[in-house]
């Protein structure tokens, strides 16, 4: 028996569609994995049909979320890119999707194939991934499995292939530990 994601409706035009629960990672300032657990996607048959039905019903905006959007499918043997892939080839229709918060570590994974759906225009050219510090030592002490060279060569690819291109980060400032000398370092990588 295959379980069905849930949709919201925000307004009569955007539809959100929930595409994974749960996380893969164990962030110090997290508790997603202990109130969700591991992750678990969703179908990507359900969620193109989801889609679908949200489209034809007069959705024009379709958000797909979860707890960390860059792991989908890593526990059923598909990737965030496979599944865009097959929502923008299966449902026609002038929509536009907009890709839910992932984590830098997950995304490296199917970078590639990721940049090449954002060349559709039915996708908005967003992203979201949270880098919290520009500093390696304070992103060790937060147990995130990425350096702020991981961050920065992201965002460099995205901006690079898409010059308008939105890229969204978090940042926690004043981490247990955090040293002025690891602010800077996250300032500098603002910069």
């Amino acid at each position: 028996e295959q379980v069905r994601t849930s949709t919201l409706r925000e307004s009569p035009f955007t539809g959100i569609v929930n595409i994974e629960e749960g996380c893969l990672d164990a962030c110090a300032f997290c508790s997603t994995r202990l109130v969700k657990g591991r992750l678990h996607s969703f179908a990507p048959e359900l969620i193109v049909e989801q889609v679908g039905a949200l489209v034809n019903d007069g959705c024009y905006e379709i958000q797909l979320t979860g707890q960390d959007c860059a792991c989908y499918g890593f526990d059923i043997g598909t990737n965030l890119a496979e599944l865009v892939q097959k929502i923008l080839a299966k449902v026609p229709g002038n929509y536009k999707i907009r890709l839910g918060m992932g984590n830098p570590r997950h995304m490296s994974m199917y970078l590639e194939a990721l940049l090449d759906c954002f060349a559709d225009e039915r996708l908005y050219k967003f992203v979201h991934i949270p880098v919290q510090s520009g500093s390696d030592r304070v992103l060790l002490a937060m147990n995130r499995k990425h350096t702020a060279e991981d961050f920065r060569r992201l965002a460099t690819l995205f901006n690079t292939r898409f010059p308008r291109f939105t890229l969204s980060t978090d940042l926690i400032v004043g981490f247990p530990g955090e040293a002025q000398s690891d602010f800077e370092q996250t300032l500098r990588l603002v910069e």
